[in-house]
């Protein structure tokens, strides 16, 4: 730590944590998925999946 700094190692690594910087991003995605995904996939069901591998 540099005292003419003034700020611990500690501080300055909970000042710089990104989730502090993130918003509502975390719920934001859970909703989409569940308010727009989710519906557009079990609508979609019955044309099932076809996985195909050529080499």
């Amino acid at each position: 730590t540099d005292p003419e700094f003034g700020v611990s190692i500690d501080e300055m690594r909970l000042t710089l944590d990104p989730r502090r910087f993130i918003g509502r991003a975390p719920e934001q995605v859970a909703e989409f998925l569940s308010e727009v995904v989710e519906p557009l996939l079990t609508r979609r069901q019955e044309l099932g999946t076809r996985e195909e591998v050529r080499v």
